[in-house]
């Protein structure tokens, strides 16, 4: 049953406490998408992204290409390069190598063929999108949003409200941490069999950089019509203050040297989810 693109008012998250260092403009964004709720905070280069009920604090920067995981149930950190990724991508595409050699050879070029066929999905949806306007408009966490339609040879492949594109809302540039990141994992999985070939640089927010606006409402359609993974924006701020340590390990909490332990679970759950078939 499809979503109507009502006027919709959600409860914003509550404001980060933030104290010490040089304070800066950045844009807060909380969502709920397929079920988990994730706040983003987004400066420049830089992300952090929490998720409701985790204890568990990723950051993100793009400038250096540095990922880091804090706990703050245990009060400890740690950090992965893109040197750590790709030693760590290239670990799991050995286990699925050795994992697929027990499987028959008429199974695994089945596995194969199906898979290039995603691939080839994936590809045709990311170069033929077309956003088409609906006369469907509607308010989403208090942000006036236009309906459209993203279509592949015509057909309905996902349907949403988008908030156009501004200064005094969000714009492209204002994303480019989350791009930054998808270049990190694309570089990561280019010689893992089972993910090579994705392209993530649309970020987990959909296709960002062909779509008429920040998609505030979103939903995918499945051939039969069904709908599929739901996408609900639920706070956007455009001006939120950070400070340096926003994208900080906290003072006192203690290093841990485990850089596979923490991009193992973001590589295994990309190469999982991605691509998704039109």
């Amino acid at each position: 049953m499809r979503i109507r693109l009502a006027a919709t008012r959600l409860a914003g998250a509550t404001v980060l406490a933030l104290c010490c260092g040089e304070a800066s403009a950045a844009h807060r964004i909380s969502m709920v998408r397929g079920g988990t709720q994730s706040t983003y905070i987004l400066d420049g280069e830089k992300v952090r992204i929490e998720e409701k009920g985790s204890p568990r604090v990723l950051v993100f920067d793009g400038s250096s290409m540095e990922y880091f995981e804090i706990d703050n149930e245990n009060k400890t950190w740690a950090m992965a390069t893109l040197r750590d990724a790709q030693a760590e991508a290239k670990a799991l595409g050995q286990q699925l190598d050795e994992a697929g050699a027990a499987v028959p050879a008429d199974e695994r070029e089945r596995a194969i063929e199906e898979r290039r066929e995603r691939l080839a999905r994936w590809a045709k949806l990311l170069e033929d999108t077309r956003f088409v306007p609906t006369r469907n408009e509607g308010r989403v966490a208090d942000r006036r949003c236009d309906g459209y339609t993203e279509r592949v040879d015509g057909k309905i492949v996902a349907e949403g409200c988008y908030i156009p594109w501004g200064r005094k809302t969000i714009r492209k540039e204002d994303l480019t941490a989350l791009t930054r990141f998808a270049e990190f994992l694309n570089t990561a999985l280019a010689n893992v069999p089972t993910a090579a070939g994705i392209d993530l640089r649309d970020g987990p927010l959909g296709r960002l950089d062909r779509g008429p606006g920040f998609p505030a409402l979103r939903y995918d359609v499945a051939p039969d019509g069904k709908s599929g993974v739901l996408l609900k924006l639920l706070e956007l701020q455009s001006s939120f203050s950070v400070t340096p340590e926003t994208f900080r390990p906290p003072a006192g909490y203690t290093k841990l040297d485990r850089p596979a332990a923490v991009v193992a679970p973001a590589l295994e759950r990309t190469r999982e989810r991605a691509p998704v078939p039109p």
